[in-house]
């Protein structure tokens, strides 16, 4: 008989749900203190704990099991079963997603220097060196680069696509962007190809969709508080998500006429003065703002 109670399901992701619905194994992937990542169908889950926040791809639970990499899960329309505990899934409530996937907002100077200071005020900077911007013809620059699961270039990336994904006004270069993104996902490791894959799709963890909340207008909360929470995942991830979030809304405000732009002139970042006003919209590769 399996043992049942043990071990609770408070949660269930959408992504999470339609692989335990077409039945089959999961393999674990890595452990960590508050998550455990798997492979599924040839799809990337995870187990986590309620601290970790909420995914489409997360089954939140009250404990993790012990499991090592390696071992295989079996997951089914009622139940995951983890070696001889079955946790049940017949009541578990659905994990609903804080920013809506249409969402979308103007970028305005007034928000764009609410994000520079919180910027400041977080001390945001990269774990690599940014020695361009990123555009369609410098994504491959970034891709697998940095050691870990999630290599810094990809968070960087991700974060880039979040912002641009939502406040983004240039449609074919955020299609652009996509199209490359989408071709080169081998260049990464697994966890970073899914997570990148995720967010062509405007489907983030549950941290970034809390900052986009905020830009988007749909959360009251703080947004410095929104980017605080986001800096604390993982050891570096959320503070480069951050950075390239931060890159994209530069690259957005390029497009704003020159009044517009005129608050900005005297915007600075560790003792530079960002002066977009005298950088190119139409050859990216040439932007000379430098946050590192």
């Amino acid at each position: 008989m399996l043992a049942r109670h043990d071990i609770r399901a408070l949660a269930i992701g959408a992504r999470f749900e339609q692989c335990c619905q077409r039945q089959g194994s999961a393999r674990v992937l890595s452990v960590h203190n508050r998550v455990i990542n798997l492979v599924a169908q040839d799809e990337l889950l995870a187990l986590a704990l309620p601290q970790a926040g909420g995914s489409s791809r997360f089954l939140s639970l009250n404990v993790l099991p012990d499991v090592r990499c390696g071992n295989e899960l079996q997951l089914n329309r009622t139940e995951l079963i983890v070696g001889k505990k079955s946790i049940d899934l017949r009541t578990v409530p659905r994990w609903q997603n804080v920013l809506p996937p249409d969402a979308c907002a103007t970028l305005t100077p007034e928000l764009f220097a609410e994000f520079a200071e919180a910027v400041r005020d977080l001390a945001i900077h990269s774990e690599i060196n940014v020695d361009a911007p990123l555009a369609p013809q410098t994504v491959t620059r970034f891709l697998g680069l940095g050691p870990g699961l999630t290599p810094a270039g990809d968070d960087i990336l991700l974060g880039y696509l979040a912002a641009d994904n939502h406040l983004g006004e240039n449609r074919a270069w955020t299609q652009a962007m996509h199209v490359v993104v989408a071709s080169a996902l081998d260049r990464t490791t697994m966890l970073s190809a899914q997570l990148l894959k995720n967010a062509l799709e405007c489907d983030y963890h549950e941290t970034v969709q809390r900052v986009l909340a905020v830009l988007c207008g749909l959360s009251s909360e703080n947004l410095l508080s929104a980017l605080r929470r986001l800096t604390q995942v993982g050891a570096s991830s959320g503070e480069s998500t951050v950075y390239g979030m931060w890159m994209a809304l530069q690259r957005i405000a390029l497009e704003w006429n020159s009044d517009q732009l005129q608050p900005l002139k005297t915007i600075g970042y560790e003792g530079e003065v960002v002066d977009l006003t005298q950088t190119a919209v139409e050859q990216p590769q040439k932007m000379e703002v430098n946050l590192v």
